[in-house]
């Protein structure tokens, strides 16, 4: 999972289990999210941006591309 778009659609795929065996529990599901955003958080100030970027706001007021996962500058 390496950007936003691949993190949210794990949530989508993983949310209901075709399985017993295949469940992500709840905790499992929320430690990953957590995780995966740092990582994403964090690899915005090294990696390049892309020449379309679509900002997301975020509640602590930064911004997230929506297609290459780096953090606004501005």
């Amino acid at each position: 999972m390496n950007t936003i778009e691949e993190l949210a659609q794990w949530v989508i795929d993983n949310r209901y289990p075709k399985s017993q065996n295949q469940k992500v529990g709840d905790f499992e599901m929320f430690t990953t999210l957590v995780e995966k955003i740092k990582e994403l958080q964090d690899k915005g100030g090294d990696a390049e941006v892309c020449k379309t970027c679509d900002w997301l706001e975020l509640a602590n007021k930064t911004s997230v591309c929506k297609k290459c996962g780096t953090t606004c500058p501005f």
